[in-house]
């Protein structure tokens, strides 16, 4: 069992009147995240693009006037928030960097230092007139976990999560200005992985079945009108597998039986697979997987895909 509270932030896409205001708000949020027993806080895209929706038409100037060059000195609040509160968190902004700008967000562990950045890969025009640059990025370890990345147009890039999840990534971290499309919920379920997504209008977490364990922003008019937090939680069990049907059908029943109310057991008709995960401190799904002989979703496909080239 390896079960981690998670918070994604819908702040406001509102017009501030200064950095310094919107970073007073991501603090107070995240706090409020903290205190709903939260590990980590996912803060949406571009977070020194303070003038908000009002700045759409000058944006390529609001990137150029507003990267950051010493980032940590300018988002110190947030790197203290952190510390103080015991809660790991985004800081997704853009930096300058040997006049090169990234759109980075920097991981920021539970006592307040930067554990790792990544860097958008796949750029919007007007990003790249701006002068932004794609970078490269290697998976964030957290607390043993491996921790990949994504920024809004991202989400249109297949291979931005394959080679993740390929590297052994289990969560992506999507830091956004857009929603992140269906095919969000179709990369957590073909690639294993949970994906948690931090947009104004619409954040949310994908759990690696593609369902979404939780959704919320400002498209809620209660919310838009001072209502509530937009601050919203999951409970996300990383020890957990899903199985397709084929060879593992008639197990199923005999690991219910076997390891009782230690596991949590849920058939996906819809896309004929089994998620299984661990909620017994003492019980890995490694375990599970070699008593039973269970083979994994995309092992299973894989297998079906070197099958079909060698008969080809």
């Amino acid at each position: 069992m390896d079960i981690r509270r998670i918070a994604t932030i819908a702040l406001s896409s509102k017009d501030y009147p200064s950095f310094e205001e919107k970073l007073n708000e991501a603090v107070k949020w995240v706090e409020h995240a903290a205190a709903k027993g939260a590990r980590l806080a996912v803060l949406p895209e571009a977070m020194n693009l303070y003038r908000g929706d009002g700045a759409c038409n000058s944006q390529a100037l609001a990137i150029q006037e507003e990267a950051l060059v010493e980032w940590k000195k300018t988002c110190a609040s947030l790197l203290q928030v952190a510390k103080d509160n015991e809660i790991a968190l985004t800081i997704p902004v853009f930096v300058r960097s040997e006049n090169v700008i990234y759109n980075s967000f920097f991981f920021i562990s539970e006592k307040g230092e930067c554990i790792g950045e990544y860097r958008k890969q796949f750029l919007t025009p007007n990003e790249l007139e701006s002068g932004v640059r794609a970078g490269e990025s290697d998976l964030i370890i957290w607390d043993g976990l491996k921790v990949g990345g994504a920024i809004c147009f991202d989400s249109m890039k297949e291979k931005v999560f394959t080679e993740q999840a390929d590297r052994g990534a289990r969560l992506i971290l999507m830091p956004s200005l857009w929603p992140g499309g269906a095919q969000i919920n179709h990369w957590c379920r073909e690639l294993g992985v949970t994906c948690a997504i931090a947009y104004p209008a619409w954040s949310r977490i994908v759990d690696i079945d593609g369902k979404e364990k939780v959704a919320g922003g400002y498209r809620n008019e209660t919310l838009r009108f001072g209502f509530g937090a937009p601050v919203f939680c999951a409970d996300i069990n990383f020890d957990c597998e899903v199985f397709y049907a084929n060879e593992n059908q008639e197990k199923i029943v005999d690991v219910e039986k076997y390891y009782g109310e230690r596991i949590l057991v849920d058939y996906d008709q819809d896309n004929c697979s089994y998620r299984i995960e661990s909620v017994d401190q003492d019980l890995a799904m490694s375990d599970i997987k070699a008593k039973f002989e269970l083979i994994t979703r995309n092992d299973y496909i894989e297998y079906c895909r070197e099958l079909n080239q060698k008969y080809t």
